[in-house]
Formats: structure tokens, sequence, C-alpha cells
């Protein structure tokens, strides 16, 4: 499957794509993607790797979910109907890595602010690696109530992270 998926996604640019080149291609391919952040980003980075890019310099996830904003506004696309208003899981992540049971809260879903803070107060890290920020979400949240269709949208997850860095700097 991986040979596929690297084949499927390898030498569709002439040279090294920019975000917006790789959202337009997969708006083409499926603009059903435009509404779940998650497929798009894994797809996204599917396209960027097997076309030039590596995995330390892939764009983060704010910069493709602006792109993906500036597309639809550009190209007058509105969300459909039927679009999920929750992405689901794409990723497996590993939910029974034992470092994460200090991310436990005592109250079952609790919200993405109050997730944001625990991964702050652990792991200052993440809260500057957009990749690493919702792969750790996303455990921290399965392990705490929420449902693989039930997670919050990358985009939101990402911005209540900038927001806490705006507030905390501030504080300061």
């Amino acid at each position: 499957m991986n040979n596929t998926k690297n084949f499927l996604f390898t030498g569709m640019f002439d040279n090294k794509p920019t975000t917006r080149q790789i959202v337009e291609k997969l708006a083409i391919f499926n603009p059903n993607l435009m509404d779940d952040d998650r497929q798009f980003c894994h797809f996204f980075d599917l396209i960027a790797l097997n076309n030039g890019y590596k995995d330390f310099d892939l764009p983060p996830y704010w910069s493709i979910g602006r792109a993906i904003y500036n597309y639809k506004k550009d190209n007058n696309i509105k969300a459909d109907d039927s679009a999920p208003k929750k992405s689901a899981l794409v990723n497996n992540v590993e939910i029974n890595n034992p470092l994460i049971g200090v991310y436990q809260f005592n109250i079952n879903r609790p919200g993405i602010k109050q997730i944001i803070e625990k991964i702050a107060e652990y792991d200052n890290y993440a809260l500057s690696n957009d990749r690493k920020l919702v792969e750790l979400f996303d455990t921290i949240a399965l392990n705490n109530g929420y449902s693989k269709n039930s997670l919050p949208k990358y985009w939101n997850i990402i911005r209540a992270a900038f927001d806490y860095k705006k507030e905390n700097k501030e504080a300061k």
C-alpha cells in the first residue's frame, strides 16, 4: 500500500511545488478533502514528501490551512452542507504510551483550551511544531473521552495554541 501511495504522488510537479500549488492540485483532485483538514493535511504531506520536500521543511499545518482558506475565498467555494463539522482521525496515534498518563484529566472531554494548557505544562516544544501539537492533542483527546470522529479541526487546535502563547506572552 505504501508503495502505491508513493507511486501515485511522485512526480506530480516538474519542480518542488509551493504550498499553494499542492493545495490547488488536491482541490482539483478531490474538492471534498478541503472540508476535512486531517485528510487534506495527510495527503498534502504525501504529495510534498514525494515531490521534493523533506520532513524538516514541510510547511506548518497553519500555512496549509491558510492556503486552503485563500483558495476557497479566491474561487468562491463555500463548505458543502454535507461537509463534516469535525474532521476524522486519519493517522494512527499511540494511545497506550505510558507518558500520556501525565495528560489525564478528571473530567470527560476537556475543551481544546484545557488540553493546550496541559500540553504547555509538560511539552512547550509541541506548541511551536504544528505536526507534533496535533498528534499529541489527538492522543490526549482520545484518552480523555473524545472519539475518532469528534476530534476538533486542526485549524482550531493550532489557533488555540496561538492564543495560548499570545496570552502567556502578554502576561509576562
